[in-house]
């Protein structure tokens, strides 16, 4: 599969080729956070975004403020890591990357294929507008799973439907209008994606396993793109616009580095299906 300027509506998706995996760069790893902290921040209480400080406290300094955050295993002797919060992030993705587990922690096992009984990871590869704005084209890793995957999955089900077939309706109702043939379809990465929690945790599981989790939902005005008024649309559409910089960035010098991190992804995996484990990158547990 090969893009050119956005010829696929679909989230970038490679085939693993055979043999040993090149080496790429490394990503900072924005986490989605569950909450149930307190109140310092409003994701502390309903969940939202935790941008650890180890890694991205070169990205952003201190254009925002750190707030401690309980984890097993933390690193502090306090129990909490330092954290950037966000309650609502502008996603532009470029990469996704699905994998499936049983078990948590160290115990946890990795899997190529869904089966009942396994839970999903999501990893996106791409640009935040809030990160973008204190330092421009850095490419991030979004990460969340379970509970919050399966959100994601109606939240991007909803921006194709919202956002991009909007986007490609309109530019081809233009195109027909001045004479000309109908463009390419756009790629996720033209429009910022906002993703963020629904504001109140709720419980879910069974038995032991019971808990709660911050659900996830998309953050845009989907009245908006639903008007019959097409200038309504538009302005909903440029609002949600990336900046042709950044398109720019993506297309003709990111391209080829997202599919070497999605081939490399997938290869991790290779040879590690049915009960075979690898070790959980770090960064994936709540």
């Amino acid at each position: 599969m090969t893009a050119t300027n956005g010829n696929n509506p679909d989230w970038l998706d490679f085939e693993a080729p055979a043999g040993a995996q090149a080496e790429t760069a490394s990503y900072p790893t924005i986490q989605w956070f569950n909450g149930g902290q307190g109140s310092a921040h409003p994701v502390m209480k309903t969940g939202g975004w935790e941008l650890p400080t180890k890694w991205f406290g070169e990205v952003i300094g201190h254009a925002l403020d750190v707030f401690d955050i309980e984890h097993q295993g933390a690193e502090n002797p306090a129990g909490t890591d330092p954290a950037y919060l966000l309650a609502t992030l502008h996603f532009a993705a470029v990469a996704k990357h699905i994998s499936y587990y049983v078990g948590a922690g160290k115990e946890r096992r990795w899997f190529t294929d869904y089966q009942p009984g396994r839970f999903s990871r999501v990893k996106l590869l791409g640009f935040v507008r809030e990160i973008e704005a204190i330092n421009p084209l850095t490419p991030v890793i979004v990460t969340f799973r379970s509970s919050v995957a399966r959100d994601f999955n109606a939240v991007a089900k909803a921006f194709r439907s919202d956002v991009l077939a909007n986007a490609d309706r309109i530019a081809a109702e233009m195109a027909r209008d001045a004479g000309r043939n109908a463009p390419d379809k756009f790629l996720p990465y033209a429009f910022w994606l906002p993703l963020g929690a629904v504001g109140k945790r709720v419980k879910t599981g069974g038995g032991s396993q019971k808990s709660q989790y911050a659900p996830l939902e998309g953050k845009w005005d989907s009245a908006a793109f639903q008007s019959d008024d097409r200038n309504k649309v538009i302005a909903a559409l440029k609002a949600l616009a990336t900046p042709a910089e950044l398109r720019g960035y993506v297309r003709d010098n990111f391209y080829d580095e997202a599919r070497q991190w999605l081939e490399n992804e997938k290869a991790k995996l290779a040879g590690h299906v049915d009960e075979q484990e690898f070790t959980a990158p770090e960064g994936d547990d709540e």
